[in-house]
């Protein structure tokens, strides 16, 4: 049930507009925090990157988002499209370890003898 809110979340991300736009001056430390301000608001983001900025760094789209996910941990790239891509935040679960349950937990009280 929570996969299907976050993908709803992020189908209306990708048909409406950019949250932040990176412009010719790249991925700044301005971009970064905008991003992570916006990020712990909305809990997904559409980024624009402006053809200028791909021109002159020659980057593709698929790297800027790579390095703006790299640069704020904990965030997963939800999809690229053109110039655009949205990011989405994740849970961290370094060091939690989901124990799988045995099947005789399954099978309910154990016949009687």
């Amino acid at each position: 049930m929570q996969k299907d809110k976050s993908k709803e979340r992020v189908k209306r991300v990708i048909q409406g507009k950019p949250h932040v736009i990176i412009g010719k001056l790249g991925i700044t430390d301005t971009v970064i925090s905008e991003i992570k301000r916006r990020l712990k608001s909305e809990g997904v983001i559409k980024i624009r990157v402006l053809r200028t900025f791909l021109k002159a760094s020659g980057q593709k789209t698929e790297d800027v988002a790579n390095e703006v996910a790299k640069s704020i941990r904990s965030v997963a790239i939800a999809d690229v499209r053109g110039n655009t891509f949205v990011i989405k935040k994740e849970k961290i679960t370094e060091g939690v370890k989901s124990i799988p349950k045995s099947n005789k937990a399954k099978r309910g009280k154990p016949k009687a003898r």
